[in-house]
């Protein structure tokens, strides 16, 4: 009793015992080495060996953790029954009046009160026996805060019924083991909370308890027992002045009075400027993570989409635009949009920063091969995954580590989640068999489709507007239909809809039901096809049976609509063609088909000596990498899949020496080989022998000019050659480089090939040698950068400002669609972006069909998970069965100054289907691609129609294919 006084505790009194406290708590190592000095002996040892199974406290709690977390939650509770105690007992010595001091004596020396600390301390005091035994390097915690707050309150509680007093006024420091116990805990609540909800949970419970100490320190040394300056009259007051202490505000209303008071405040003050900014960073760093990050998990609703890509400058502003279109109704889906780096271009960000995608777009950052970042998107509960690829650099290397990145995340995807459909975007077609040996559902090559819609846009320009205004969702506005150019902004509101309520079709032939439904609703049927089940192995990673299905677009006269048929079809909305399925087409008038068998008069105008082959079989290739499914592609007539000669070379294809590449080169010449007639075969040349000076120094007329990349070139080369032409068509190439050896064995045996060495932005070169504004086409190819900007395409575009107002048909590659609006025109750019659309429609280059953009293949990507059918119909469209015929044709001349419908009559008597029409602009020189017009449209003379011929199903040789089949096993 002596040691705390007989009246009330004084502050010197606390110091002594603090400083006793921490005095124990230094030596006490020492104490517990000579404790246990006599059980370390050799002798001792021996006279109570213990065995291996013995039992010993450290490791029954190593082995049971549960009771570590009982003891724990123990500390825990009874801290926070001490905390309230220690209020309580403040509040109380408030309240009385300090000068009788049998009323203060009352309060601490009350039996229950006496007894409960006892019992706290005495477990306090046990648990800390416990620590301390099991720590195994005892000297390193002789500073402990913890062990510190143990000795310092439990001596007291176990001395209390000893001397019949209670000493509170260090209960305070009890408050210190809730932040310990709840750091021991943060493990388990990382697993199931945020990072950024567990450190806001530790920055609160941090400031909360060190006000709390410190309100209690400066209340057992200031309080007005204690001095009778003192303004902390109550605990109130100490609490109100260790917050405006700790923020360091200081209004001086409330002052420390005494010398340790001070010194309490200089303390409190130097824990505060540690402790609360150090959580405080980190708290501010996982927020900045989020930022940079997105959300910790998807929290939207279920059966939402998600959409992973790799790159930012992704066109995800295009893939946001197709997918939410108005034409779409009210789409209630939502995406979680995951990217791998968070630096998005200006243009995506004003895309997101819109209230509308706001709310249904969930951006987050992260890598879609982590398992970890999968589960943030809650693919289980999608439905579907989107995979976007779009690599950093436009060099053939990064397109290459860009689909091998992909191929990756597919395999991840099916692993975690195999009921996930996905949709793949991959740049290299040669890589299409390994994506589709993952058992994707949709795979998309960014390179098949560009050189494809190029390679077609040569022998029939206009084709790329042709497209573009299938794959592009539009809606005309009211001030669209009141212009000019009314009917140029009617046919962008064509889609492609796919019905298979065929029953009001059945026993009706094809070219009649053309007729029928172009004449009551202004609709297009193109083309039929047929549903089928395609068998999976057993071994097969996919038990489940893969549905199938074949298109002919524009069959042979005379073919029937069957019961199992579906029918393509052009149309302004669904809700037409709902009324077209429900329409009884029994009564309706009856063509007269031209069934002779003789081609007509203006089929044989046709650029193509016969109708592409309709085969879509399984090449060795894929069987390879185990894929059974039906083919998705265009490229490959019958023989094995076509290869990418450019997919593991530089632009020089300096990096080209693999074998394997070697061998799907010779393929590709191979295949294109077969195509041209033998009277127009040429020996091998070398490529001295091709490279000339001047276009008019060899006589070449009406060539296609070919500037950009030597690489896409030769590709687009080779798949033009690959076309079953009547006449071969010359090609010049000008470039700075000529192409290496290992790029011109893909070319040397094509006929009519030629090279200009020079600079394709000199004008001296592009002009003179070259003879740009003389050829036929001019195709402008996007070059190859190491880094892929925006200013990607400014070589392009200044290469086509040149030579746009030439007699040629100039075609640029543009990398970024915003860029059209620098090619000469681009006045509604702005009412555009008003509309969500992410291409300028409205400039006539692209209404000409002479703008190619990057953003057709995520158009493309976005209609095929709403309409499954439309990637092999533009496939089909891409094999050559589309060209051009001029009204003032003597076969044609006739329908000048008369309506549309007549010249559509015309055709389908034998059995050609005209798409669109390509019409002079009133405002332009340039001919407005009309797709499916209006049958009340006046004809005149320098209108050109585009016209689809049969495709006739075909198979290849089956010699022929196992020969090829052979070859590539060998």
């Amino acid at each position: 009793m002596s040691l705390f006084g007989d009246g009330i505790p004084s502050q010197i009194t606390l110091v002594y015992y603090l400083l006793a406290c921490f005095g124990f708590q230094l030596v006490l190592p020492l104490l517990w080495d000579l404790f246990m000095y006599p059980f370390k002996l050799k002798w001792f040892k021996k006279l109570f060996r213990r065995e291996k199974n013995d039992w010993s406290v450290s490791d029954f709690l190593a082995e049971n953790q549960v009771y570590m977390v009982i003891l724990n939650l123990s500390d825990a509770f009874f801290s926070v029954v001490s905390c309230v105690i220690f209020v309580y007992l403040a509040v109380q010595v408030g309240r009385i009046d300090h000068a009788n001091q049998e009323e203060y004596h009352a309060i601490f020396t009350k039996r229950w009160l006496i007894w409960t600390e006892f019992t706290i301390s005495l477990i306090f005091f046990l648990h800390f026996l416990i620590r301390f035994s099991t720590e195994e390097r005892k000297l390193s915690r002789i500073i402990h805060f913890e062990w510190f707050i143990d000795i310092a309150t439990a001596f007291v509680g176990l001395v209390a019924p000893i001397i019949g007093f209670y000493y509170y006024n260090v209960m305070f420091l009890r408050a210190g083991k809730i932040w310990y116990i709840t750091r021991y805990f943060k493990p388990w609540l990382v697993k199931r909370f945020t990072n950024l909800g567990v450190e806001i949970v530790l920055l609160a419970q941090v400031v909360t308890v060190l006000i709390f100490v410190s309100a209690g320190l400066f209340w057992v040394l200031e309080n007005s027992a204690i001095t009778d300056e003192s303004k902390m009259e109550t605990f109130l007051f100490s609490i109100y002045f260790a917050v405006v202490t700790l923020s360091t505000v200081g209004y001086g209303d409330v002052t420390a009075m005494t010398n340790l008071g001070k010194i309490a405040v200089i303390i409190a003050i130097a824990c505060g400027v540690v402790i609360i900014p150090t959580q405080a960073s980190r708290l501010i760093g996982l927020i900045t993570q989020r930022l940079k990050n997105g959300p910790a998990k998807y929290k939207g609703a279920d059966g939402h989409v998600v959409a992973l890509a790799w790159n930012p400058y992704s066109p995800i502003d295009v893939f946001l635009n197709e997918f939410y279109h108005k034409d779409r109704g009210s789409v209630r889906t939502e995406i979680c949009l995951m990217l791998a780096k968070n630096k998005l271009p200006s243009e995506t960000q004003e895309t997101l920063a819109k209230p509308f995608y706001q709310k249904k777009v969930t951006l987050m950052q992260g890598v879609s091969t982590y398992r970890k970042d999968l589960i943030r998107t809650r693919l289980e509960k999608a439905e579907c995954c989107f995979l976007m690829t779009h690599s950093d650099k436009s060099t053939i290397k990064a397109k290459i580590d860009s689909d091998a990145k992909t191929i990756l995340a597919c395999y991840a995807i099916k692993k975690y989640y195999p009921n996930v459909p996905i949709y793949v975007q991959i740049e290299n077609e040669q890589h299409k068999a390994a994506v589709k040996a993952a058992g994707v559902k949709m795979v998309i090559c960014t390179e098949q489709i560009r050189i494809g819609i190029l390679a077609q846009s040569c022998l029939c320009p206009g084709f790329s507007a042709l497209i573009g205004s299938l794959i592009h969702s539009y809606s005309p506005s009211k001030n669209d239909m009141l212009g000019d150019r009314q009917e140029y902004m009617k046919s962008l509101g064509f889609e492609l809809y796919v019905t298979s309520k065929v029953d009001n079709f059945v026993g009706r032939s094809f070219h009649e039901l053309v007729v029928n439904i172009y004449e009551k609703f202004g609709a297009l049927l193109i083309g039929i096809g047929i549903n089928k089940q395609v068998k999976v192995s057993q071994d097969d990673r996919r038990k489940h049976k893969e549905s199938g299905f074949s298109i002919h677009l524009n069959p042979p006269l005379g073919t029937i609509i069957d019961q199992d048929n579906f029918c393509a079809i052009l149309s302004q909305n669904k809700e037409e063609i709902e009324r077209i399925e429900k329409t009884d087409f029994s009564n309706r008038e009856v063509i007269t088909e031209n069934r002779d068998g003789r081609k007509s008069a203006i089929e044989m105008l046709s650029y193509y000596s016969e109708a592409p082959k309709d085969t879509h079989e399984v090449t060795p290739y894929e069987k390879s990498f185990g894929w059974t499914d039906e083919r998705m592609e265009s490229e490959d007539e019958g023989s094995d899949t076509e290869t990418d000669e450019t997919n593991s070379n530089g632009e020089d294809g300096s990096d080209l020496e693999d074998e394997n590449q070697i061998k799907h080169i010779k393929d590709e010449t191979k295949r294109a080989k077969k195509f041209i007639k033998e009277d127009e075969q040429v020996p091998e040349r070398t490529l001295e022998e091709a490279t000339i000076d001047s276009v008019q120094e060899a006589g070449i007329k009406r060539h296609t000019l070919l500037v950009g990349g030597m690489v896409p070139i030769i590709r687009l080369i080779v798949r033009v050659r690959r076309y079953k032409l009547k006449r071969i068509r010359p090609f010049v190439v000008l470039s700075d480089e000529l192409p290496s050896d290992i790029l011109w064995k893909t070319a040397k045996c094509l006929p009519q090939i030629y090279f200009i060495k020079g600079v394709d932005t000199d004008k001296r070169d592009l002009l003179g040698r070259a003879d740009a504004l003389n050829a036929r086409n001019v195709i402008v190819l996007h070059s190859l950068s190491d880094d892929r900007e925006t200013t990607t395409d400014a070589k392009s575009i200044m290469i086509f400002r040149m030579v746009k107002r030439g007699k040629c048909f100039p075609l640029v590659d543009l990398e970024y669609s915003s860029n059209a609006a620098f090619l000469g025109v681009g006045k509604h750019v702005e009412e555009e972006e008003k509309n969500n659309n992410s291409i300028d429609f409205r400039n006539p280059f692209y209404s000409a069909g002479q703008i190619y953009a990057s953003s057709f293949v995520e158009s493309l990507l976005v209609q095929s998970f709403y309409n499954p059918y439309i990637v092999r119909i533009v496939e089909e469209l891409m094999r050559g069965c589309v060209f051009n015929v001029e009204l003032s044709n003597p076969h044609l001349k006739q329908f000048v100054g008369k309506e549309y419908k007549e010249l559509f009559h015309h055709l389908l008597k034998d059995g050609l289907v005209p798409l669109a029409l390509r019409k002079k602009s009133k405002r332009m020189k340039l001919r407005e691609v009309l797709t499916n017009p209006s049958s009340d449209v006046i004809l005149e003379e320098k209108d050109v129609v585009m016209i689809l011929q049969n495709s006739v199903p075909e198979k290849e040789d089956e010699n022929d294919a196992k020969e090829e089949g052979n070859e590539r096993r060998k």
